[in-house]
């Protein structure tokens, strides 16, 4: 019999003798997977490691018990039901009960309310879990979830984002439904007792230190805090082990209702998918782009995918063994020639950004990029006789979040037709009446590619449709798999492609 004690965080896993064994070939099969990239390195090409991550930690007493994240616990018991192995729960004296679905002043759309339902609903095999990931394309009203969850289960709450511009964002639309927060982030420490909203980047920096003149007061909230949103959390997944500081501050919270919002929670990385459930739970609610356009909550989405002619020669691929430096300087190169300083691929943006249709975002991986697209913008303008024209508004992590957030009124206003922007822009941006997207940076992300797309699906007055503008590099094999990824991307999401030649 294996005994079970859970916990907020993590669970402690107490086998007897007999199941220790069976125990560990169910740990070593189900939870310990594959390190993302892992596979390329030397130290797994050389067979000095398997490239692979325990989910588990061993108690370092006593070998025989181990802890789990808490997130885990359903997929574990699910595995030990299967297998046969029998299990008690025996340390969960939370006294938890599920709130009762009524009481919001936000009017729900009905799968928003579905959502509610799905997480205050939560029954596994241990019973009532306080957690779990709602995934709602993005357009869908992730936020207005989570501020009827507040009213429904109003408890001390923190309302966790990973940029300042989404602090103010949040606090916006909870002050919207008659909810005054906290702030703490962006230079401010104006925190209340019930809700808070906060930038993990600020948490972090205050709970690393104890001499932080705010820190006393940031545990005692903490630690009081029995509700706990991670918006956009598919980026808690990354990077455990190098201190990633979406998880070091995710397990400072002993909140027993913890919840997951974002688009794209689970990609195709087994590893970092369930690091992400280990922090907030199972995926417990999906509704998708195809979806949510059907119910007319989203705009219909047209890909056009622009084929690139040519090819970039580079030069001194480092082999099997070269440093992480020369990999790096290798595919910087890459970059350069053939995304940031492509003359037809950049050519090419600039002839979509001159066609509109307005308002119109570019999304450059790097303000080098930005500058060369500028240069080769303003060089056109002159040619045609256009010397007034102004450059395009270029914005990035460096541009003051009141010019993002001022901008960005001024293009939903009408005042403004093009704004060229770095992935700061991938999340929490705004402009339903954004008609076009040009995928300027490149790149294979799943997560990005969604969200990026996803800033021109709200629904506006006269705009049936959304046109996102990528291209096909296959000028450069590195290059070309990314291309393959991203449209692989698309069809799975089910958008509408089509495909034009440069």
């Amino acid at each position: 019999m294996i005994e079970i004690k859970v916990g907020n965080v993590s669970s402690e896993i107490i086998p007897d003798q007999r199941s220790a064994s069976s125990l560990k070939a169910l740990l070593m099969r189900d939870f310990k997977v594959d390190i993302p990239g892992a596979k390329f390195t030397w130290a797994v090409k050389s067979g000095h490691s398997d490239g692979k991550a325990c989910l588990w930690e061993k108690n370092e007493e006593e070998d025989i018990e181990l802890k789990i994240r808490s997130g885990l616990l359903p997929r574990l018991t699910a595995a030990m039901t299967k297998a046969n192995i029998e299990f008690t729960i025996t340390g969960d004296n939370r006294g938890l009960t599920s709130p009762k679905l009524s009481g919001t002043k936000v009017p729900l759309f009905s799968y928003q309310y579905e959502a509610v339902k799905a997480a205050f609903g939560n029954t596994t095999d241990i019973g009532w879990t306080p957690r779990g990931v709602l995934e709602v394309a993005t357009g869908g009203g992730k936020t207005e979830i989570a501020v009827s969850m507040y009213e429904m289960n109003p408890v001390p709450t923190f309302f966790l984002v990973h940029r300042k511009d989404l602090l103010l964002q949040a606090k916006e639309r909870f002050l919207k439904y008659g909810h005054k927060s906290g702030v703490i982030g962006d230079s401010k420490f104006q925190p209340q007792a019930n809700l808070n909203i906060a930038t993990l980047q600020t948490l972090k920096k205050i709970l690393i230190d104890p001499r932080h003149k705010n820190y006393k007061k940031t545990v005692e909230l903490i630690q009081s805090c029995k509700q706990v949103f991670f918006d956009e959390c598919h980026l808690f997944a990354s990077n455990l082990d190098k201190g990633n500081e979406f998880i070091a501050v995710a397990d400072a919270f002993e909140s027993p209702y913890r919840w997951g919002l974002t688009a794209t929670p689970f990609m195709r990385s087994q590893y970092d998918n369930m690091l992400l459930e280990g922090v907030a739970g199972p995926s417990i609610y999906k509704i998708g782009y195809a979806d949510l356009v059907k119910l007319g909550r989203l705009t219909p989405a047209k890909v056009i995918i622009k084929r690139v002619k040519g090819s970039v020669n580079v030069t001194e691929q480092p082999g099997g063994r070269s440093s992480n430096k020369a990999k790096a300087d290798y595919w910087r190169r890459v970059e350069e020639k053939g995304i940031k300083s492509h003359v037809s691929r950049t050519e090419s943006i600039i002839e979509e950004i001159k066609s509109g249709p307005f308002p119109l975002l570019v999304l450059v991986k790097t303000k080098d990029q930005a500058q060369y697209i500028q240069n080769v913008y303003q060089r056109d303008a002159r040619n045609d006789g256009y010397v007034s024209a102004e450059p395009i508004l270029f914005l990035s992590g460096a541009s003051k979040a009141k010019d993002r957030r001022e901008a960005i009124k001024d293009m939903q206003n009408g005042g403004r037709d093009v704004i060229m922007a770095t992935t700061i822009f991938d999340e929490g941006v705004d402009i339903p009446s954004l008609r076009k997207v040009i995928l300027a940076s490149g790149g294979k992300s799943d997560v990005k590619v969604i969200q990026r797309v996803g800033r021109a699906l709200r629904k506006s007055k006269g705009k049936d449709e959304a046109i996102i503008i990528d291209f096909d590099d296959r000028h450069h094999a590195l290059l070309e798999r990314h291309a393959k990824a991203r449209q692989k991307v698309y069809k799975e999401q089910g958008y509408t492609i089509e495909e034009e030649k440069i």
